[in-house]
C-alpha cells in the first residue's frame, strides 16, 4: 500500500523543482553564475571535461584567450 503523504509529498516536489530548474535556466545572471565557477573551490570537479575554457566567455579576458593563459 503506498503512502499517500509520500505520494503527494514527490508530486509537490517535481512540480516545484520543474519550476524552480525554469526559472533558473532563464535567469539574465545564469551565464556569469557559471562564468565565475572556475575561481570557486565549491565548483571545481576533477574531471577536466567540465573545464571548457569556451564555457566562460563571458569574462572579457577569456574571449580570446591567449596561449600563457591556457
Amino acid at each position: 500500500m503506498k503512502n499517500p503523504v509520500r505520494t503527494g509529498s514527490k508530486a509537490a516536489f517535481a512540480l516545484a523543482y520543474e519550476k524552480c530548474e525554469k526559472h533558473i535556466s532563464n535567469h539574465p545572471a545564469l551565464p556569469l553564475f557559471k562564468a565565475i565557477q572556475c575561481f570557486d573551490p565549491r565548483f571545481i570537479q576533477s574531471n577536466i571535461a567540465h573545464h571548457n575554457i569556451e564555457d566562460y566567455r563571458i569574462i572579457e579576458e577569456f574571449q580570446f584567450p591567449t596561449d600563457t593563459l591556457i
